[in-house]
């Protein structure tokens, strides 16, 4: 078994998968909600040391069960200036699982009700935890910040809503956000957060709209952005001995890949390039 990556320590990735191992099996429970991290970041060193693509895929469903039924213990600890983690992680997971209705039950548990939030009809801790986000909602975006932050809660109501299977919902997140950025000179350009969450919310909107493929074509240019931004970002002796596990693959990747599949359009994972040759395997999934 070689790793998928050049120059990562295979004996180190090893030592940390023996650490992980131990902590999974001393627990009684393979769905306790303290694991979720533990498989997540499993999944991630084990797709790193080359692992078999089933096995990354078993720990993702694994996580996603951790969290499923367990969102107030989860909103308890991970506050909402954590909004990736505390959100649109436990969606990720869900949709990638494999597991639709394990997906509609995490769905309706983690993710944002944007037609109520637009009728100002949201709980209000809902509404406190949103403002910690962004100020889009009480009025115009102060910076480029506000922006990104409508933007990940759009893309978290938009995803939620999609596994719900309720595609007009979704549009109605895309529109939200497609209007801000219009409205705000923040709103401009494609680099940085905002242009990140650009790039999801037209993922979002060719899922909803029908177009599966340009959607798989989307997905695609975003893994490799992932990959490249991957090795930019990481030190080169954290990217050779990570200390914590890293992201070397995007649960958004296979989340994507999951719900095409469903949908009946499989990701064609043999005309990505060759920067993303290593991630071929985790998102071959056949369509239904």
């Amino acid at each position: 078994m070689e790793p998928r990556f050049e120059s990562v320590d295979r004996d180190h990735l090893a030592w940390m998968l023996t650490a992980l191992d131990g902590r999974i099996e001393s627990e009684l429970e393979e769905n306790d909600y303290r694991l979720h991290r533990d498989y997540v970041a499993r999944a991630q060193l084990r797709f790193a040391a080359g692992f078999d693509s089933g096995d990354v895929h078993h720990d993702l469903l694994w996580a996603a069960r951790c969290l499923s039924f367990n969102e107030g213990l989860h909103f308890m600890k991970v506050p909402p200036e954590r909004f990736r983690s505390r959100r649109i992680d436990p969606l990720e997971l869900a949709a990638g699982s494999g597991d639709a209705q394990l997906a509609r039950n995490v769905a309706e548990r983690y993710g944002l009700p944007i037609a109520t939030l637009l009728a100002d009809l949201a709980d209000e801790d809902v509404k406190r935890e949103i403002r910690t986000v962004t100020r889009l909602f009480d009025g115009p975006a102060e910076d480029a910040l506000d922006v990104a932050g409508l933007g990940a809660i759009a893309y978290c109501a938009g995803l939620a809503a999609i596994l719900r299977g309720f595609d007009d919902e979704a549009m109605l997140a895309v529109q939200l956000f497609r209007d801000a950025c219009a409205a705000s000179p923040h709103g401009e350009g494609s680099e940085g957060p905002v242009g990140r969450y650009k790039a999801l919310i037209s993922l979002l909107e060719l899922v909803a709209s029908g177009d599966l493929p340009g959607a798989a074509a989307t997905v695609g240019e975003l893994v490799v952005a992932h990959h490249e931004s991957l090795r930019v970002d990481l030190p080169e002796a954290d990217w050779v001995k990570p200390r914590v596990a890293p992201r070397y693959f995007d649960l958004m990747s296979v989340a994507f890949a999951a719900i095409l599949a469903e949908r009946g359009e499989a990701l064609d994972v043999e005309a990505l390039p060759d920067a993303a040759a290593p991630y071929r395997d985790l998102l071959r999934v056949e369509a239904t």
